[in-house]
């Protein structure tokens, strides 16, 4: 930051007439000596001898007084050296004072003055779900077993918030809404060779001594779907640390449910899972301008800890079929109790484009994850060369989404 450095006028002229007094001052009181060997001359006398003689020193010493006499005149006042000396620390001080005053006014030009703004975001996100278990069939083959999962793509889900942004230390305020909602399916048989003939498929959740209790096997054709859905809302306060630095805290409240279904030759099987919660959740946003004119770079960080309670129940159609249910009957008084506590974390890294004073487009790269919030996809695995299968817990399984977000804000 470079600081404009103002000066009165007044101080100028102060400064002439003390610098031209000090001189003087200094040359009456060392008339015998000379300034590093140069030559000085002063209303028609000359040092230029190192060593003047008396009759020099005293023509010296009347032409000095005479200059500095007439000087003192020109200022109005005959002044002592004592006085000089007083006149100079005032001077400084008034300088220091006003250059403190000038630097003071040029950093609080950086400063946000205070304000506020009310701004309207619509994102359009194109984004793929990431499950930790997305297995849709186990198929057994002469070579061993295979996990077919499920194709997931990128899905468009919009996102809107709306809130006023503050400046200048004022408190600000957001909400923002995300839903997700995708599914995802597809066959497996013989004729696309993803069961090839001769072998055969088992889907499977809960098992005894190496059997499926819950779920099917020895399938050789099957359709299989699988459904993710988040509703995720924010209310946050935001508090503007510098220009280019925000911070938002509040409460988020998320929902992430899933469900499977498989239609096989053997019988069909269905699951969910489910996930709602609430907690604390801070937000940094950061932004650095380019080169380029109206465009920037930000970063969106972001973490929650959520408090809720999450769900599983898997079933099957087949005859002596067994159910298994977690989380769904709860002991205590009110409904819904907390039991389950996810962390959520979140980062968005893009450009943002100001194409006018009320109009923003922002292209970004964008990934979210939820711990612990279950799974609703087959968790059995096979063990052996004896096909016994084992099964795992769905309650444990963490879900993410990863994609691109492209978004416009108006602002007014």
């Amino acid at each position: 930051m470079k600081l404009r450095r103002e000066t009165d006028p007044a101080i100028h002229s102060w400064l002439i007439r003390t610098a031209m007094g000090l001189l003087l001052i200094a040359l009456h009181s060392c008339p015998n000596q000379t300034a590093w060997g140069q030559d000085f001359s002063l209303d028609g006398f000359s040092i230029s001898d190192p060593k003047p003689t008396d009759q020099d020193s005293a023509a010296g010493e009347e032409a000095i007084a005479k200059v500095g006499f007439n000087e003192s005149l020109a200022m109005g006042t005959v002044q002592s050296h004592e006085d000089l000396l007083a006149e100079v620390a005032g001077l400084r001080s008034r300088m220091l004072q006003q250059e403190m005053k000038t630097a003071s006014r040029d950093f609080k030009a950086f400063e946000a003055e205070p304000g506020r703004r009310w701004f309207a975001t619509y994102e359009n996100l194109l984004i793929q779900p990431l499950q930790s278990n997305s297995t849709a069939v186990i198929v057994q083959t002469d070579d061993g077993y295979t996990h077919l999962q499920f194709p997931w793509e990128l899905s468009y889900s919009p996102r809107v918030q709306i809130g006023s942004e503050a400046t200048g230390g004022l408190l600000g305020w957001r909400v923002r809404y995300w839903r997700f909602n995708q599914n995802e399916r597809f066959s497996a048989n013989d004729a696309n060779g993803l069961i090839p003939t001769g072998s055969f498929g088992s889907v499977g959740f809960l098992s005894e001594e190496g059997d499926i209790v819950t779920g099917v096997r020895d399938l050789a054709e099957g359709s299989f779907n699988s459904e993710v859905r988040a509703d995720v809302i924010d209310w946050e306060l935001q508090q503007q640390l510098s220009p280019s630095f925000d911070v938002y805290a509040g409460i988020r409240y998320g929902k992430i449910a899933q469900s499977y279904q498989a239609k096989t030759d053997e019988g069909d099987v269905f699951s969910s899972s489910e996930f709602r919660g609430f907690g604390p959740t801070v937000s940094l946003r950061m932004r650095r301008s380019l080169p380029v004119d109206h465009i920037s770079l930000f970063c969106n960080l972001r973490g929650s800890m959520l408090l809720g309670h999450k769900a599983f129940h898997a079933d099957d159609n087949i005859v002596d079929n067994f159910s298994q249910s977690i989380g769904a009957v709860d002991l205590r008084s009110y409904a819904d109790g907390m039991d389950t506590l996810v962390g959520n974390a979140e980062i968005q890294l893009g450009v943002l484009l100001t194409m006018t004073e009320w109009l923003n487009i922002s292209v970004a790269l964008e990934a979210q994850h939820y711990g612990n919030v279950g799974g609703a996809n087959p968790t059995a695995v096979f063990t052996g060369d004896d096909g016994g299968i084992n099964g795992d817990g769905p309650m444990d399984d963490g879900i993410g989404f990863a994609g691109v977000s492209v978004g416009s804000e108006i602002s007014w």
